[in-house]
């Protein structure tokens, strides 16, 4: 669905002259939380330098944003109820704050448990999670390398 989404925008951005404005966030990057081809492809990224829990406090600042929208839980709508947090079985609070912690503070996993109190089995589940972004960071494969 995600790639079908993303041929039409891109056939109505050639239509109207724009540019394909892209949506992924850090959070999402650093989890591998997208689609190859698909939601991952745009042809200006404005907040992949945020995190998730970030890019809704910058959006709290603008009052044309409805509480709706703000409130809303992240998701890719592939199915109804289907959230990312609920797919990834952790909240983005605690993806984000484990994240931040390894990415940009250089934290070990036991300082972060002890600093920030998130269980291990949580801290474990999104640096697996991880795992899976670092494979798709090198995609595609070479076999000239």
């Amino acid at each position: 669905m995600a790639r079908e989404r993303m041929k039409i925008l891109f056939d109505l951005s050639a239509a109207k002259g724009a540019i394909v404005v892209g949506s992924e966030d850090k959070s999402e990057d650093l989890l591998g939380y997208y689609t190859i081809g698909g939601d991952r492809v745009s042809g200006i990224e404005t907040i992949n330098n945020l995190y998730k829990t970030q890019v809704y406090q910058v959006a709290s600042y603008f009052k044309e944003i409805p509480d709706e929208i703000l409130m809303k839980a992240p998701s890719p709508e592939l199915w109804k109820g289907y959230t990312e947090e609920k797919g990834i079985g952790v909240s983005y609070l605690e993806i984000d704050t484990v994240l931040s912690a390894i990415e940009d503070l250089k934290m070990e996993r036991k300082e972060i448990e002890k600093k920030f109190k998130i269980k291990k089995s949580k801290i474990s589940l999104i640096l697996k999670r991880r795992g899976v972004g670092k494979i798709k960071e090198n995609l595609p494969y070479s076999l000239n390398k």
